[in-house]
């Protein structure tokens, strides 16, 4: 792990979940989604500051299926992406789908969904990042429970 790209998940969204834009549909109609758990959260300093939104299939309880997330600049300012990850077909060693929320540019007025490539530069990275946010909210989870655990204990 570069320190450039390191650098770059400083850059995921600070805000959180409060933050976040989680309203625009997702780059294809992924069936029953609206039925599946929710699971908002946020990441905070000092490992990673990010907002997401993962979602679990009732049939496939142990896997985010879907994850979002906003990201920032350098400056905390929203910048005009967010990610979609998709696992489109589990159990099948394919490629993620990995899609960008790119604004949108004239004469266009809606922002729109670009899919990157597996195998790019930019779709490496970004498995990198998924990686980041989910190894992060990991830990989080794993503090919060040893903490519940803690005053348990005490009582």
């Amino acid at each position: 792990m570069g320190v450039t790209w390191l650098r770059a998940l400083l850059v995921l969204a600070a805000s959180g979940v409060e933050g976040a834009d989680f309203t625009l549909a997702p780059p294809y109609a992924i069936t029953g989604l609206a039925g599946w758990e929710v699971m908002d959260g946020e990441l905070e300093p000092p490992g990673l500051a990010a907002g997401y939104r993962f979602y679990v299939n009732p049939a496939r309880p142990a896997l985010y299926t879907v994850m979002r997330y906003p990201v920032r600049d350098e400056g905390t300012r929203p910048a005009p992406t967010e990610k979609f990850v998709w696992v489109e077909r589990p159990g099948e060693p394919v490629p993620l789908r990995c899609f960008e929320l790119v604004a949108p540019t004239p004469p266009r007025t809606d922002p729109s969904w670009r899919e990157m490539r597996p195998g790019t530069e930019e779709y490496v990275r970004e498995m990198r990042t998924v990686i980041a946010v989910l190894a992060a909210r990991q830990r989080q989870e794993v503090e919060r429970s040893e903490q519940a655990e803690k005053r348990a204990e005490t009582r």
